[in-house]
């Protein structure tokens, strides 16, 4: 108080004075003309210090001027002290003008980290519009009783400098620096002595110099203040904590139907809730959910992006808006008064973000753009030049995150994994153009994604196949980019070199029609290049589209693919074998029931194999030899080939190839009714299906073993095998395969007394294999469908529907399988006796000559009503 002295008042003035500095009110005029009776010193000094905004109480300051020195003193003290408790539970925070919604999750996480007394700094970290500030103040409303003091929010998006931060936060605790020699010392003094939350909310544009360096003073002065921070970078600094904000939640994935807790997710939530401030009597059809869970996708579950959307309902359809995002997100944008000025639009906040960046940042985050979906380290080196530094500093600036990537299947391997915010993505793409590097970095990314998957389709044949598989699984975005730039720019032939490498991968998981839709594309463009290597990669594309031709029983197209490849190679000067020709002709021949042609095709492709020495065709053609001659009756010449088959893979080591070899012996063992064996081959390589994801195989394996549980009378279990065989042929749109696990189903079925569910499954697996086969099939649909009318006593039609039967295996060549026999003798006998034995004749005779086609047709017929 020496200045004091120095002003010429008298005693009482001074301790007036010194009182003031203590307390925390504002003192009023009315106070100070009530006391005019006293010296005027004191009322000058008094009227001085309220200018200078030192804060007084009124009633404190009447009593004062009215008692001895010494009582004021020790009053004055007290009421102070009473006037800080009342302020200390104060909570200055704004206001919100909408409800909160969602993030229940997350304002558990927040709490359960400020529990913790080592954190005393907690950043929320993000992009712009993710809703970082909103989330701090609801955490901050909801639990503002675990802080005596209080809590205050200090907003800094306004605040120019760091230097700046602590006039800030002062200016939200009623503090005032005026007179104060060391303003930051002061500051400091009064935290200490309070328990406080203070929320710094937009805190990245302040990082350098004095900002963070607050920070600390604070963390080591103020022991019981607790910071929780906002921003869209982290402050880096050891007492930090870090909670990542990511958007709100909402269905994942291509919906084929609105989900019927869609309205539980808090993206769709907000979506509704805004577009009814707009419209008030919106009520959201099933189409209209849809539009709004494919926009919160598309919007990553950004609240921002989500309330410029939703506000523009007011004016456009919510189809319409829809379109409008896949077109130009950026054009999201509001006019609203009370929206801060850099979250008016979505451009805004990023536009804000990319002012933070320095150039090298700014080079590396517009190239991450060539990426789809995520990415690895590795890869963001060799396309973009990217170095793990350069991917931490755009993580800490919350405009690139990561996240620990399990492969799909069950492996010992991980990795991390980088990706971008959808919203953040096309403005980074828009920057990326604005570069004018988009086409040499997208030449870049295809041929690194080409050696990425032929070095995996090196290790399909062995023992590593399973992380090869998992690796291609992991990159089907961004293999999938590299092909539609490839189909788009001209570049076909590192295209066709994708889908080659990829064939085998793609195969397993039942994505046929998919490889031979890009390969139909590329080979289109691709049709008149003379350049050698073009060509060499032409025949290897086009013996892959006919092997997925021949899988989809288009043995036309498959023949028309395979000649073409041929007279390339004939032009290159090769002189190989024509075997994958009769090999598919030879599948031709046993789908439309031609088993001794398929039998004399499949044994020439053999031989030539066997001279070239090439285990894995030799393998193949053992297999297939194996699988004409089982539909022939001929098991045991079958059971030969196909452990001749198994022995081969095994020692090649192929375990997918093993896992087939060990199916065609469950297929011997079903069709002997041995079910013990049936089941031992057909569990073993499910389990190989199940690992590798290869949903064709996955089907034949349930089948078989759908088909075991019958043979045991679990009918119960046998349905729901069954049932889960066809669920996965109808997904991959494997007819062949449906239509014999449908047969399967439709026995099952009858057994179980459900006549009308056999008939209909059994009806639809005979249109299916009529044209699709292969024909043998037909015959088991049939008798299948015979056993079914005899047991509701239509007799006739069940004759007929046998006589048909035996007249194609007869013309096949093909009998009964053991395992059926019980089925259609019994069928007989009760036939045979239901209408006696002439009548029974003349029945089968009429039956045996009438077209087949007639018979087939009356089914469809019956399948339609």
């Amino acid at each position: 108080m020496s200045q004091v002295g120095q002003l010429g008042i008298g005693r009482r003035a001074q301790a007036i004075l010194k009182l003031i500095g203590l307390n925390n009110s504002l003192p009023l005029q009315s106070s100070i003309k009530r006391c005019v009776k006293y010296e005027a010193e004191d009322i000058r000094v008094l009227w001085q210090v309220s200018h200078q905004r030192v804060l007084l109480d009124e009633t404190w300051l009447a009593s004062l001027l009215m008692m001895p020195l010494e009582q004021e003193t020790k009053v004055a003290a007290v009421n102070i002290q009473r006037q800080a408790s009342k302020q200390q539970a104060m909570i200055n925070l704004p206001m919100q003008a909408t409800p909160f919604i969602g993030r229940t999750a997350e304002l558990a996480d927040i709490d359960n980290i400020l529990a913790n007394p080592a954190c005393r700094l907690l950043t929320l970290l993000g992009p712009g519009g993710v809703g970082k500030t909103r989330l701090a103040l609801e955490f901050a409303a909801r639990h503002a009783d675990k802080f005596s003091s209080g809590t205050a929010f200090i907003p800094l998006a306004s605040v120019g400098t760091p230097a700046h931060v602590a006039s800030a936060i002062a200016d939200r605790l009623s503090l005032n620096f005026a007179g104060q020699s060391d303003p930051i010392a002061f500051l400091l003094g009064y935290l200490s002595e309070h328990q406080m939350l203070l929320i710094l909310d937009n805190f990245e544009h302040l990082l350098e110099g004095t900002g963070t360096d607050l920070i600390l003073k604070i963390i080591q002065h103020a022991p019981q203040i607790t910071l929780l921070v906002t921003s869209r970078e982290r402050l880096n600094l050891q007492v930090e904590w870090l909670f990542d904000v990511e958007g709100l939640s909402y269905p994942s994935g291509k919906l084929m139907d609105v989900p019927p807790d869609v309205t539980d997710y808090s993206a769709v939530q907000l979506f509704v809730q805004r577009i009814k401030q707009v419209q008030p009597s919106f009520s959201p059809s099933e189409s209209a959910l849809r539009s709004i869970v494919q926009m919160s996708q598309q919007l990553a579950g950004m609240p921002l992006a989500i309330e410029l959307a939703a506000a523009t309902v007011r004016i456009h359809s919510i189809d319409m808006v829809e379109q409008h995002l896949r077109e130009n997100l950026g054009a999201l944008s509001t006019t609203l008064r009370d929206v801060p000025e850099r979250h008016r639009s979505m451009r805004a906040a990023f536009d804000h973000s990319w002012s933070l960046l320095n150039e090298p940042d700014r080079v590396i985050f517009s190239r991450l753009a060539i990426f789809h979906g995520s990415f690895t380290a590795e890869a963001a080196k060799q396309v973009s030049g990217a170095m793990p530094y350069d991917l931490g500093a755009l993580i800490d600036k919350s405009l690139l995150r990561q996240s620990q990537a399990q492969a799909v299947e069950a492996t010992a391997t991980s990795e991390l994994r980088f990706f971008m915010l959808e919203p953040i993505y096309e403005y980074a793409l828009e920057r990326l153009l604005e570069r004018g590097e988009y086409e040499k970095l997208q030449h870049s990314h295809a041929a690194y994604y080409l050696a990425l998957v032929e070095d995996a389709a090196a290790h399909w044949n062995s023992r590593t196949a399973e992380g090869a598989l998992s690796r291609v699984s992991r990159e089907y975005d961004n293999i999938h980019a590299a092909l539609a730039w490839s189909r788009a720019s001209s570049h076909p032939t590192i295209g066709l070199q994708i889908v080659v490498a990829l064939t085998p991968f793609w195969q397993v998981r039942g994505f046929s029609a998919e490889i031979r839709g890009w390969l139909a594309d590329l080979l289109a463009l691709d049709a008149h290049n003379q350049n050698s290597t073009s060509m060499a990669v032409r025949v290897r594309a086009l013996n892959c589209a006919a092997i997925l031709a021949t899988d989809k029983s288009d043995f036309a197209d498959a023949a028309r693919l395979l000649k073409e490849s041929l007279a390339i190679r004939h032009t290159l000067g090769e002189t190989g074998n024509e075997t994958s020709l009769l090999i598919n002709a030879s599948l031709q021949a046993r789908a439309v029931g031609q088993y001794q042609r398929a039998t004399v095709l499949i044994e020439d492709a053999l031989a030539e194999r066997r001279s070239l020495g090439n285990p894995g065709g030799i393998a193949e053609a053992l297999h297939i030899l194996g699988l004409v001659l089982r539909e022939q009756g001929e098991l045991d010449g079958a059971l030969t080939h196909f452990q001749e088959s198994l022995t081969i893979r095994l020692g090649i080591g192929d375990r997918g190839s093993v896992a087939q070899a060990q199916l065609a012996l469950g297929d011997v063992a079903r069709d002997r009714g041995e079910v013990l064996q049936m089941r031992q081959y057909s569990e073993e390589s499910l389990a190989v299906f199940r690992e590798f994801g290869t949903q064709w195989a996955i089907g034949f394996a349930l089948n078989n073993l759908a088909y075991a549980a019958y043979l045991e009378g679990d009918l119960a279990q046998a349905v729901d095998l069954a049932s889960e065989s066809v669920s996965v042929f109808r997904a991959i749109e494997r007819r062949a395969g449906l239509g014999e696990s449908l047969i399967t189903l439709g026995n099952v079925l009858r057994e179980q007394g459900k006549v009308a569910a056999a008939d209909e499954s059994l009806t639809e697996a005979l249109q299916l294999v009529w044209v699709n086969g292969p024909r043998l099939f037909v015959a088991v649909a049939l008798e299948g469908l015979a056993s079914t009318m005899a047991q509701i006593r239509q007799i006739p039609l069940s004759v007929r529907l046998l006589g048909a039967a035996s007249a194609l295996r007869e013309q096949m060549g093909t009998p009964i399988r053991p395992s059926d026999q019980p089925m259609v003798e019994q069928t007989l006998v009760f036939l045979r006796a239901a209408i006696g034995a002439d009548t029974f004749q003349s029945l089968w005779a009429e039956a045996r000559s009438q077209p087949l086609e007639q018979v087939v047709n009356h089914g469809k017929q019956r399948l339609v009503h």
